[in-house]
């Protein structure tokens, strides 16, 4: 292919790597950073709800009696 990003084999390493991150400029960058701002701008606005409803969820699924401790009696006289 006549292309300044196409695979070409046989190519050295390095002119290979600035192909590749030459298309994935030109492709898909712009889709993979605007999907990374929405997951942050999700994750910030519904993290904190989402976590209190997790951790109001475990709550109330403890199904086991709470351990406690207490001190031994003591046997004297």
């Amino acid at each position: 292919p006549n292309s300044s990003i196409a695979y070409l084999p046989g190519l050295p390493f390095t002119e290979q790597w600035q192909r590749y991150l030459a298309f994935d400029v030109a492709t898909s960058l712009g889709w993979d950073t605007g999907r990374a701002v929405t997951n942050f701008v999700c994750i910030t606005l519904a993290g904190p709800a989402v976590l209190t409803t997790f951790r109001r969820a475990a709550r109330k699924a403890r199904f086991r009696a709470p351990v406690r401790f207490a001190a031994p009696k003591s046997e004297g006289p």
